[in-house]
């Protein structure tokens, strides 16, 4: 098993955080709930009564953002290994 490039795993994990804010949200179920996430959206935001806290009306999927992440940083060792190949040509 190889050891875990852990400056990869911590860009993927920025970069997926900024795409959360970077890239428009998706609307679903009639302008209730908004989505935010890439390429699963893990972030669940609530069109809620007014008054609510911050809390009860945002959900955060654990599993889909471990997907984005892992998803990410493959795609991150995969390109490293691209541009070394394209660098020795």
């Amino acid at each position: 098993m190889k050891k875990v490039d852990w400056k990869l795993l911590n860009l993927a994990c920025w970069v997926e955080a900024a795409l959360c804010f970077l890239l428009p949200l998706q609307v679903t179920g009639h302008g209730f709930t908004h989505q935010a996430g890439f390429p699963f959206p893990f972030l669940s935001l609530y069109n809620t009564q007014w008054g609510w806290n911050l809390l009860q009306s945002v959900h955060v999927n654990p599993l889909w953002l471990v997907a984005d992440v892992v998803l990410l940083y493959v795609a991150g060792k995969y390109a490293r290994k691209w541009l070394k190949k394209l660098k020795r040509l």
